[in-house]
This record gives structure tokens, C-alpha cells and sequence, in this order.
């Protein structure tokens, strides 16, 4: 908090009276404020990417890998994430929890849940989850931003991967409707109780099961992400029968 220090510093020879006083101490209070939400930002879109990148190292460094093309494409998903890392960080720096989208482009969804599956692949695997997409489309496209999407499927696999408590599986179904398209996010892990259910996107909101580590961020972003693309989401879930998290986008093309 060094810079909280100096504003503290910068005012405290100066005597303005009480009114000035306390638009100082609100200004104070907003910047602690601002400073607190991007380190939970920074450390919830990080955090998942950064332990890809680290089990793919442990993968380079054990000799498990015999072929020099599986070697390759541990780089390259090495580089992939480093990337994300690099482009999330530039939108959460121009960014702010009002305004999580900038610029939209037609985009192919079900290529980004596919590159999704992809990164967390190996992370998964270590929890003995795997990840599998359901669809009959090639390709689905929508005007959208990759990057915040992609940020979402993170946090819904991350979000999965920590409250799981078993092994398992984790189910992307995408289908196709006429101006729309409805991705249904389910995972079998222990669930939630159903009345809990209707607050997990609130931020701040942990479940009574919440695992240790949880910020109560990753589904608050989730449906911010949706509802900046003119989406909805309904999480339903019950204790024992997994989660299943239902988000429908417009196409808008």
C-alpha cells in the first residue's frame, strides 16, 4: 500500500477544513477500494493459467514425454498461456468491475471452449478430470470478445476443479438456436445445496462448503461476462448431483 502511504503522506501538513477533510478520506477509502478489487482481479484470472504453465513444466522436466512433437506442443501450450496471461492482464488493466468488455468481433465460440479444454487439459488430469464438448456444430459463431469468454470458461473449470472433491468429468454441450446460442457447463462433482444455488454469482458469496482459498469472485465474473454480451445464466445444482451452469448468448451477427 505504498502509494495509500503517500497519499497519506501528501496530506497530512496540509489543515483543510472538516469538508475537505472528508472528500479526502472518501477519495482515500475509493483508491484502497480500487487497489483491493484489481489484486482479487489479478490473482482469480492468473491463478489458473499460471498452474497450466507450471504443470506443463513439471511434464518437460520428468522425461515423460518421448517424441519431439509432444515436447512441441507442451511448448506451445506453454506459450498459449503466457500469452493469456499477457492479454488478460491488459484488459484488466483498462478495465474496471463496471466494464468487463471492450471491442467485439465475430467470433467462433465453440473454438474458444475448445481452446479452453485445452489449456486446462493437463491441470485437470492431475485431479483425474477430464474435460469433453458436446456438439453437433463445427463451428458457432457470435459477435464477441474472446478474451473475456474465455475468462469465463476458466473460472467455470477452476470453480469445478476446486469444489469437485473427486474425480470425474466436466461437460461443455453447445447448441445452436435461431439468434442464439446455449452453452450447457456441467461438472458431477458434490453440488450445492439448491438454495444456495441462486446466490453463487453474487460477488463476495461462498457456500457453506466453500473450499479454502475461494475469493467468491470466479462466478460473479462469469455472469458479468455474460451480461456484457447481452447473455443470461442460471446455475442450478442440489448436494450430490454436481453443477450445471446454463448460459445463453445472442448470436447478434
Amino acid at each position: 500500500m505504498r502509494f495509500i502511504e503517500f497519499l497519506k503522506e501528501k496530506f497530512k501538513n496540509e489543515e483543510p477544513d472538516k469538508e475537505e477533510k472528508q472528500e479526502e478520506l472518501g477519495e482515500e477509502e475509493t483508491i484502497e477500494q480500487d487497489v483491493a478489487w484489481f489484486k482479487r482481479l489479478m490473482s482469480h484470472n492468473v491463478r489458473m493459467p499460471l498452474a497450466i504453465i507450471s504443470g506443463y513444466c513439471e511434464l518437460l522436466l520428468s522425461d515423460a514425454l518421448e517424441s519431439e512433437e509432444e515436447k512441441r506442443e507442451c511448448i506451445l501450450s506453454i506459450a498459449k498461456n503466457v500469452d493469456f496471461i499477457d492479454t488478460v492482464t491488459k484488459v484488466i488493466l483498462d478495465d474496471n468491475k463496471d466494464n468487463l468488455i471492450k471491442d467485439k468481433e465475430k467470433i467462433d465460440l465453440l473454438d474458444i471452449i475448445r481452446s479452453t479444454s485445452q489449456y486446462v487439459k493437463n491441470i485437470a488430469m492431475k485431479s483425474g478430470v477430464s474435460v469433453k464438448i458436446n456438439s453437433t456444430e463445427e463451428e458457432v459463431l457470435i459477435m464477441g470478445n474472446s478474451v473475456v469468454l474465455m475468462r469465463a470458461f476458466f473460472n467455470l473449470v477452476e470453480n469445478s476443479l476446486r469444489y469437485m472433491k473427486k474425480e470425474g468429468t466436466i461437460t461443455f454441450t453447445v447448441e445452436e438456436h435461431d439468434g442464439s446460442v446455449l452453452v450447457v457447463y456441467r461438472d458431477d462433482g458434490e453440488g450445492m445445496a439448491a438454495d444456495e444455488v441462486e446466490n453463487i454469482a453474487k460477488l463476495n458469496y461462498r457456500g457453506s462448503e466453500a473450499a479454502e482459498g475461494g475469493s467468491g469472485l470466479g462466478m460473479y465474473l462469469v455472469e458479468q461476462a455474460v451480461k456484457e454480451h447481452g447473455g443470461s445464466m442460471e446455475a442450478r445444482s442440489d448436494i450430490g448431483k454436481g453443477m450445471a451452469v446454463y448460459i445463453t448468448l445472442p448470436t447478434n451477427l
